[in-house]
Parts: structure tokens; sequence; C-alpha cells
């Protein structure tokens, strides 16, 4: 089912557990797939040890993740790489032929509190209108922290941009935010006046999702109690991005 990797700080491995179970569930109007991993790793402990040396946790400054990151080792990404292919990548239509490979991975502690938000981290977001590249989100934390939330946007219906539909979604959203206003500075915790939820996923401790990376979501996030800089106390999660083959491209 999935494979074991040793890191070369590490006198053990890291595997997955062969008695992972895996969920598939069909959200919203759209139909868009999330998979659930639960209880994913055998050891995850050691990946909680792995995010605790992996050095200073920062804001980076150039992308919108309401926080501070830092590179999750390779040891880890070859691990998520081997996983996906082999079991997640044929639950999500990636053709036979893909070759995926995991362009991104990140220990993510959010940190940020609602006044520090700028607008676009006030609202669901999407990561790419690249329908050919996977999001993958492994909580290293456990509730009362929260989990991530899928939405629709009301006046178009969209749940997922596509590079088609790109265009009309932000004329939307400008239009929008001249007749109804800018958002609120905070996070976005289930439905507003421009946005359904359409499906939650709970935080559950060693639980890893996969879902396209144009799907609307928004982190859940509880500005009272979940904001800390202790990867060993905050809500630490493992984010990673995985791009399908160029030339095996999907569509909508």
């Amino acid at each position: 089912m999935g494979s074991t990797l040793k890191h070369e700080s590490l006198p053990e491995t890291i595997g997955v557990n062969p008695a992972c179970k895996i969920s598939t569930v069909s959200i919203g109007q759209e139909g868009n797939t999330i998979i659930l991993v639960d209880d994913f790793l055998s050891t995850p402990e050691r990946l909680i040890n792995l995010a605790k040396n992996a050095g200073k946790f920062i804001d980076e400054g150039d992308n919108y993740y309401p926080g501070q990151r830092v590179d999750v080792p390779q040891v880890y990404s070859q691990l998520l790489e081997n996983y996906f292919s082999g079991n997640i990548a044929a639950l999500l239509n990636a053709p036979h032929e893909a070759s995926p490979k995991v362009v991104e991975s990140k220990f993510c502690i959010a940190t940020k509190t609602p006044a520090e938000l700028v607008p676009i981290q006030s609202i669901p977001h999407f990561d790419t209108s690249d329908v050919n590249q996977i999001a993958a989100v492994h909580y290293l934390c456990d509730s009362p922290f929260q989990g991530t939330s899928f939405y629709q946007h009301r006046t178009s219906g969209f749940e997922s941009i596509s590079p088609e539909r790109s265009k009309a979604y932000f004329k939307w959203l400008s239009r929008e935010a001249i007749t109804t206003g800018l958002p609120k500075s905070g996070y976005i915790m289930g439905d507003t006046e421009l946005f359904k939820r359409v499906k939650k996923v709970d935080c559950k401790f060693n639980r890893i999702i996969f879902y396209k990376s144009n799907m609307l979501h928004a982190g859940d996030i509880d500005a009272e109690t979940d904001l800390s800089e202790d990867p060993l106390s905050g809500r630490l999660t493992a984010n990673s991005f995985i791009r399908l083959s160029p030339d095996t491209a999907q569509t909508n």
C-alpha cells in the first residue's frame, strides 16, 4: 500500500501505516472529490520530531498562508509521492500514465491574528487554476484544532476555478468588493454572504486529505485558540502540492 523510508538524521524509519483507512467523499453540486486517509503514518511522532528540528519557521511573504512555514525533509516528499502514485492517483481520475511529482512540501503553523490578514486571506481561496495539481494536507495536530472547509461562490455557483472560469470569477469578486464591500478581516469559518460552505473536513491527528488545488477552500482557524509559533502545541500541518505530468492534462 505504501512505502517505508529512512531519514539520514533519524535511526528509525518513516513509513505508511499498512492499516491506514482510505475514504472517498464527493462534495457539492460539482461533485468534486476529496480523499481522506486516516492513521496515515505508522509513527507520525517521528514526522513531528522532524518538524521540531527542521529549523526556524518563517513568514515567507510570497504566499498567502496565514502563518509560518519551513521545508519538510525530502524523505517525506518521496514517501508521499510513492503513496499517491500507488493508492490515490486513480481515485482522483489521474490518467494511468501520469507521473505524479511532489513539487512543494512545507510544515505550516497558523500564527497571524485577524488584524494581520489581507482581504484575500479572509475569503476562501484556490491554490491554482491548474487542474493537474493536487493539494495534500496532513494534520499533525488534533482537536480542538479544526480542519479544512470547501466552499461555493454564491453568485457564480463555482466550487472550483479552472482557467476558463478564472477571468469571470475575479470579475465577480471585484464587483462584489464594490457592491458588498471588502470582507471583514478575519478567518472564514462557515457560510458568509458571498460563500456557502459545502463540506467541512475535521482535523484528526495523522489524517491526510487530498483534493484538486483549484477547489475553493479555507483552513478552519479559531483566532482565539489556534494561533501559536510552537510546532509542538500549535496547528501543525504538512502541506504539499503534487503535480501530475504535464503531458497527461486533465479536464474538469
